[in-house]
């Protein structure tokens, strides 16, 4: 059996997370998001256009935080 390697990851360029969270695991290939929602950079509001544009909002800040 190998040994999974895991990475807490933690960023300025992502908005902080709400709570106690980290911002994200990566464990081998998989990246967990924890706390991670879709809000704005500057302001602490939720991003408009629903769910759809919220996950895709998190999901960016996901990839640009993994390059």
């Amino acid at each position: 059996m190998s040994k999974i390697t895991r990475k807490v990851v933690y960023t300025s360029r992502n908005p902080k997370p709400v709570s106690h969270f980290s911002q994200a695991i990566i464990a081998d290939r998989t990246i967990y998001c924890s706390g991670v929602i879709g809000i704005e950079m500057d302001e602490p509001k939720v991003v408009p256009g629903g769910v759809a544009a919220q996950a895709a909002t998190a999901l960016k800040f996901e990839v640009k935080t993994r390059g």
